[in-house]
């Protein structure tokens, strides 16, 4: 299971390559927002953890197509002139973390991502690196496996991130130059 930082990672770099070619200030709020939104799928823990309401409630609503599309069309509306351009870059951003999550299933259910027609849980089950099954012998050691994880992430994916970042500025610098010609 990814943690915050591939999620949030993996959105930004979603929203740099689709996003509106935009001021630096847009494009860093629509990158901001993007990475907040790829998280957002996982707040369904407070359902599991906080309201115990059971563990069947993570990757299940709040991981479906359904939900993403109605979460970036509401946050697409914060770029009033250009929210049609920022819809498909926030979509892909939120609908990457269900994806990401579907693909490293393997100990842990899949996300239910054509709720609410269906509740059929999808886990292809390439990889699974880390699973809150995982028995730990104390909240020391909990911690060290989730910071470990996390710098791990960290090290893939924001290199990747600048990477397509610097990739996106470069074709976009090089169509503006083609246009002025």
């Amino acid at each position: 299971m990814p943690l915050p930082i591939a999620h949030g990672c993996i959105g930004a770099s979603i929203a740099t390559a689709l996003g509106p070619a935009s001021s630096a200030k847009t494009s860093l709020r629509l990158h901001a927002l993007a990475a907040i939104l790829a998280i957002i799928p996982d707040l369904d823990f407070f359902l599991v953890w906080v309201l115990r309401m059971g563990a069947g409630w993570h990757r299940g609503f709040a991981h479906s197509i359904i939900f993403s599309a109605v979460v970036a069309l509401l946050a697409a509306l914060l770029f009033k002139p250009e929210w049609q351009r920022a819809f498909p870059a926030l979509c892909g951003a939120i609908t990457s973390h269900s994806l990401l999550d579907v693909l490293t299933s393997r100990l842990a259910p899949g996300a239910e991502l054509f709720w609410p027609f269906s509740s059929r849980r999808y886990a292809a089950g390439l990889v699974d690196y880390l699973d809150f099954s995982i028995r730990v012998r104390g909240p020391l050691e909990f911690v060290v496996l989730i910071l470990r994880v996390s710098l791990i992430e960290a090290m893939i994916f924001v290199p990747l991130f600048l990477a397509i970042r610097l990739i996106v500025n470069r074709v976009r610098a090089g169509s503006a130059v083609k246009l002025e010609s």
